[in-house]
């Protein structure tokens, strides 16, 4: 099978307050966004083809997802290739920008937050089986905060999760 992994990391990461964008922060020897491509490439049969598609900020590009970039191919290992795509002012518009980078004879496109390091192999392997037989698929895990309903400033109930 041939899959696309899109790794959305065109975010600023203003809330963190660093100079690095969060997807490109290190953790150990290498980038969040390496990390959880890496993560994700393990979740594939090991006949599978990728093309991971990074979807980046365009000021980032040179400093960051270059590096990046040759580090994906090797964890490629020769079983596809890496597009470094720029991303768009919003999430969406990074996720279209990274799908025209898409090649027609992909099966099964992965979409995937880089700033997220760890998806659990096992939950993408059963996310990626159940789009395969059904189209589409999401993954997600259940929030473990309790969430309440808010009107007015008041709270209204709590959300169940």
């Amino acid at each position: 099978m041939k899959v696309a992994i899109l790794l959305l990391a065109a975010g600023r990461g203003t809330r963190l307050g660093t100079a690095v964008p969060k997807a490109f922060l290190p953790l150990g020897d290498r980038p969040l966004l390496v990390h959880a491509a890496v993560r994700l490439l393990a979740a594939l049969d090991a006949d599978d083809r990728c093309e991971l598609v990074l979807a980046t900020h365009p000021e980032d590009r040179q400093q960051f997802a270059e590096p990046c970039r040759a580090t994906l191919v090797t964890a490629l290992a020769g079983r596809g290739s890496v597009h470094v795509v720029d991303g768009g002012a919003e999430r969406q518009q990074s996720m279209q920008r990274a799908l025209r980078a898409v090649p027609d004879d992909v099966e099964l496109v992965l979409v995937h937050d880089a700033a997220r390091p760890f998806p659990p192999s096992r939950a993408v392997r059963e996310c990626l089986a159940a789009a395969a037989r059904t189209g589409a698929a999401l993954l997600a895990v259940p929030a473990p905060d309790t969430l309440k309903r808010v009107e007015h400033g008041e709270v209204r109930g709590t959300i169940d999760r």
